[in-house]
């Protein structure tokens, strides 16, 4: 049987990992152990770019959201997010 990771030590991974995927420098651990490096805001900018490039190498139209909609407005309000995404022309109406 697998030992259960606390919270904390999982999160720390969790982010590492998502640092290195979205190529960001990890940089050092902070006082109390946590990793620094690029904000939740970076790591989704990395992430979508990333993404957007594959599947435009993929032909596939894609764009970022990042500077259009924060995570907070997208999930506090799930119509009104894609409402601005089709007035802003990324999602078909």
């Amino acid at each position: 049987m697998l030992a259960r990771p606390d919270a904390r030590r999982l999160r720390e991974h969790v982010h590492q990992t998502l640092l290195e995927i979205a190529g960001l420098p990890a940089g050092p651990r902070s006082e109390g152990g946590r990793p620094r490096g690029g904000s939740a805001r970076d790591v989704r900018a990395a992430l979508e770019g990333r993404f957007v490039r594959e599947l435009r190498q993929r032909n596939q139209d894609a764009l970022t959201t990042v500077e259009l909609l924060g995570l907070r407005e997208i999930k506090g309000d799930k119509d009104a997010a894609a409402a601005r995404l089709v007035a802003a022309g990324q999602i078909p109406s």
